[in-house]
């Protein structure tokens, strides 16, 4: 994901701007958005999850 995006911002800023060379710009902000695609994927993880460990034996 991570790596997509930086790919998508590159080849974004190669095409619309004047820049050449927009890998440094799009790696700084990947950088930038980092923590929060963590924090989104590890959301999204805890929720697909979450139903299995909320579950509770009936008492007999």
């Amino acid at each position: 994901m991570y790596g997509t995006l930086i790919g998508v911002i590159t080849l974004l800023i190669r095409n619309l701007t004047g820049w050449v060379e927009g890998a440094m710009f799009a790696i700084l902000l990947g950088n930038i958005c980092a923590p929060l695609l963590d924090e989104v994927v590890v959301r999204l993880r805890t929720r697909r999850y979450a139903p299995a460990f909320t579950e509770t034996p009936e008492a007999s």
